[in-house]
C-alpha cells in the first residue's frame, strides 16, 4: 500500500520470521525507543514498520505511539500468537478475527478487512489459563484471546487508521499455561532468570514448555508466511487500496 503500513506484534520472537524471511529484502532495524524493537522495510510505493514493545495492552500503546513516531500511518496491522478458545481450533490456524472485543470495556471493533464465517478475538489484559479461556469463550462468543489487538484497534480508529488483524493460534483451548504474569516485567517481557529458576527444579513443567515452545515457534514461521502471500512485492497488501479507516462498533 502507498504510505506507512505498521505490523504491530508484542514480542520479537513472533516479527524475526517475517523480517529475516527469505522474501525479506532491505529490513533495517531502527533506532528505537527503550523496550521497544523497531524494523523498516522500504519500497517504492511507501514502506513497511514492524513493531513490538511488549506484552499487553499497556506495551500496545508503546508500540503504536513509536510506529507514529516515524510519521504518519496508513494502515496497521495487529499479528501474532493467538490462545484457542474452541475446541476444534488447533495450533497452527489463523484466525481471521470479523470482531474484535476488549476484556476489559466490552468495546467490539470491526477490522477493515475480514473473512467469514464470523470470528470474535477478544484481548484480556492476562494470560489467560485454561479456566478463563472457558469464561471468555461463554462471555463474548470468542474462537481465540490475544492480548494486544483491543488496544491497537482502539488507537487505529481514534487515528482515522485502517485497522487489520493476523493471528495465529499457539496453543489450544485445553493448554494450561503457567502463570507467566508472575514472570512478566513493566515493559511486557518475560523475566527468563526466575522463570528458569522456577521451572528448573519442577520436572513436571519442562515437557509443557518446550512443547509450548516448539508450537509458538511454528506458528509465528507459518504467520510469516501468510503474511508475506497477503503483502506483495511492491509493497501493497491485497484488499486495502479502498479502506481509509477502521470502526468502533460498540
Amino acid at each position: 500500500m502507498n504510505g506507512t503500513f505498521a505490523i504491530i506484534a508484542a514480542l520479537p520472537q513472533e516479527l524475526n520470521p517475517f523480517v529475516q524471511h527469505s522474501s525479506a529484502r532491505g529490513w533495517k532495524r531502527l533506532p528505537a525507543s527503550d523496550g521497544v524493537v523497531l524494523w523498516e522495510f522500504r519500497h517504492k510505493h511507501g514502506r513497511w514498520l514492524a513493531v513490538c514493545a511488549g506484552m499487553g495492552p499497556e506495551r500496545a500503546s508503546v508500540a503504536f505511539a513509536e510506529a507514529l513516531r516515524y510519521g504518519p500511518v496508513g494502515a496497521v496491522c495487529s499479528i501474532g500468537l493467538a490462545g484457542a478458545l474452541r475446541s476444534d481450533l488447533l495450533v497452527g490456524e489463523y484466525v481471521g478475527a470479523s470482531i474484535v472485543v476488549d476484556a476489559q470495556t466490552g468495546e467490539r471493533f470491526r477490522p477493515a478487512a475480514w473473512s467469514l464465517p464470523e470470528t470474535i478475538l477478544v484481548s484480556s489484559p492476562i494470560i489467560a489459563n485454561v479456566k478463563e479461556k472457558a469464561r471468555l469463550a461463554a462471555t463474548y462468543k470468542a474462537s481465540a484471546v490475544d492480548m494486544e489487538a483491543a488496544t491497537i484497534a482502539r488507537l487505529a480508529a481514534a487515528n482515522g487508521i485502517a485497522f487489520y488483524v493476523s493471528k495465529i493460534i499457539s496453543e489450544s483451548s485445553n493448554t494450561e499455561l503457567l502463570d507467566f504474569d508472575r514472570w512478566t516485567d513493566e515493559k511486557g517481557q518475560l523475566r527468563l532468570v526466575p522463570l528458569i529458576a522456577h521451572v528448573i527444579i519442577r520436572p513436571w513443567t519442562w515437557l509443557p514448555l518446550i512443547r509450548l515452545g516448539r508450537d509458538s515457534s511454528r506458528a509465528a514461521e507459518k504467520l510469516a508466511e501468510g503474511l508475506y502471500d497477503w503483502l506483495d512485492e511492491r509493497g501493497y497488501a491485497r484488499g486495502m487500496s479502498s479502506v481509509s479507516g477502521s470502526d468502533s462498533i460498540s
